[in-house]
């Protein structure tokens, strides 16, 4: 990344800890309260849970945080956020400050947290013209694929799609990936799921080679699909054979 190069360090002189805040100033616990109650009214210093902030450097590091993952939205546009830990790392910011600050940013509804990824609050994933043109290419050519679809390297090589486009369709679940490369649109794994649970429940069991046969595939899609679905918790293995895992069906 060429983002930012300003680093919260430069902020540093602007917060202390609330406890070290305690020892440094020789004051009445009372009178130290009152005087830090004034300043929040009057926007000098900005709490935190466990830190106060000088007003002017909560605004400035506030700025920071916000123009930072303004360009990554600018430069990623496809992606729904960046990872907090790596945003963190980049803006040399401790552990506890930062999360402490997210949770404020959160609150005040500038930023938005996505699982582990943070976004600015109005950031949304759209897709340009061009875009929407290679997604619809994208559903004809897995829709003719049936259940053998094209490999994620078949989809960025001979296909031409982007990896950031890929990546923001599975990010979505639009695209779901079931391992060794392969990805599928959420309703054909959905027939498929019907397929196995039905046989099951006939059979009491089945195996890969039961799958490719229903499928009229090879074992290099029903491998990855059988374990799919017993990573979601669908079936469960025993041997070479599988049964629906408990409280499936």
């Amino acid at each position: 990344h060429s983002c930012p190069t300003r680093r919260s360090s430069d902020l540093e002189r602007w917060v202390l800890a609330v406890d070290q805040l305690r020892r440094e100033m020789p004051l009445a616990e009372e009178e130290l309260d009152r005087l830090l109650d004034q300043a929040v009214q009057e926007g000098r210093v900005f709490r935190l849970p466990s830190y106060w902030w000088d007003g002017e450097g909560w605004r400035q590091w506030t700025r920071l945080v916000l123009s930072s993952l303004q360009e990554f939205h600018q430069r990623y546009p496809l992606r729904a956020g960046e990872d907090r830990e790596t945003l963190r790392s980049r803006l040399g910011a401790e552990s506890r400050l930062f999360e402490e600050s997210v949770q404020q940013w959160v609150k005040q509804g500038l930023l938005r947290s996505v699982g582990t990824q943070l976004a600015l609050a109005e950031h949304r994933v759209t897709y340009s013209p061009q875009e929407q043109e290679a997604i619809q290419r994208l559903w004809q050519i897995l829709e003719d694929a049936g259940f053998e679809p094209p490999s994620l390297d078949e989809l960025t090589g001979r296909h031409g799609f982007s990896a950031e486009l890929l990546n923001a369709l599975l990010a979505q679940g639009q695209l779901v990936s079931v391992g060794k490369g392969l990805v599928y649109r959420p309703q054909i794994l959905e027939q498929i799921k019907e397929v196995v649970v039905a046989g099951i429940k006939s059979r009491g069991e089945v195996d890969v080679a039961w799958l490719r046969d229903q499928l009229a595939t090879s074992r290099k899609y029903a491998i990855p699909l059988m374990e799919y679905f017993d990573h979601v918790g669908l079936t469960r293995r025993i041997g070479d054979k599988r049964v629906l895992a408990a409280g499936q069906g």
